[in-house]
């Protein structure tokens, strides 16, 4: 799990785990990057902000995609307006770097 937020990737890791998930959490996209390089053996999902510093959420995905290609992969944004503003441009990145795009609006706010 990818994510600039200390405290979401906190969160995310004990709502997984009480699932039986193990959880590798990660604040730098580079580090994540060299664990995956790694551990990718041990990694049925990636997760990923989109908005991060070093490298966006895409250019991760690309990498580990890179690695190894059967991922699953769940990209998600707290930042609405990039979504709202750019959803055509948004959903094409998805589906060329190999993301499923989903769009849900029954409460407003979209969701891949």
């Amino acid at each position: 799990m990818l994510d600039d937020e200390q405290d979401l990737i906190n969160v995310m890791r004990e709502g997984l785990k009480r699932y039986g998930f193990n959880v590798y959490g990660f604040i730098d996209p580079l580090l994540a990057l060299d664990f995956f390089k790694t551990s990718a053996g041990y990694c049925d999902l990636a997760i990923s902000d989109l908005r991060m510093p070093k490298m966006n959420g895409f250019e991760f995905i690309k990498n580990v995609k890179r690695i190894k290609p059967e991922i699953k992969v769940l990209l998600m944004t707290a930042f609405e307006y990039a979504i709202v503003q750019n959803r055509q441009t948004y959903r094409k990145t998805c589906i060329n770097q190999g993301v499923k795009y989903h769009n849900t609006e029954s409460d407003g706010s979209p969701a891949v």
